[in-house]
C-alpha cells in the first residue's frame, strides 16, 4: 500500500502544480513510468538480408546498398523514425518516394 500512497501523492502534487484534473495528472504521471520501464531497444543485427539486389537498388537511386548505409550512419538515421528518414531522403538526397 506505501506505493499506491506515494503515487497518489505524487498525482496530487501535479494537479497542484499544473492545475490538471486527477484523471489527467495521473495519466501523464503512468506514461512517465511506463516510458522508464519499456524494454531497452534492441541493438542492430550485424547481417541484413537485402530484398533488392545492388544492381536494382543502384539504377533506382543512383547509390548502392553500401554508400546508402554509410550516408544514413552519418546522419544518425538509428536515431530517427521512418517518416522523417523518407523525407530527408526525397527532399536532401532527392530519392523518389517509392525508394525513401
Amino acid at each position: 500500500m506505501p506505493t499506491q500512497k506515494t503515487f497518489k501523492r505524487g498525482v496530487r502534487a501535479r494537479m497542484a502544480k499544473t492545475g490538471e484534473s486527477y484523471t489527467a495528472a495521473r495519466t501523464q504521471l503512468v506514461r512517465k513510468a511506463d516510458a522508464r520501464n519499456a524494454p531497452a531497444r534492441p541493438e542492430p543485427t550485424a547481417s541484413v538480408e537485402l530484398l533488392t539486389s545492388e544492381a536494382a537498388m543502384r539504377d533506382g537511386t543512383g547509390r548502392g546498398w553500401d554508400e546508402w548505409f554509410a550516408l544514413l550512419d552519418g546522419w544518425n538515421a538509428t536515431e530517427r523514425r521512418h517518416p522523417e528518414i523518407a523525407r530527408w531522403l526525397r527532399e536532401e538526397q532527392g530519392v523518389d518516394g517509392w525508394w525513401a
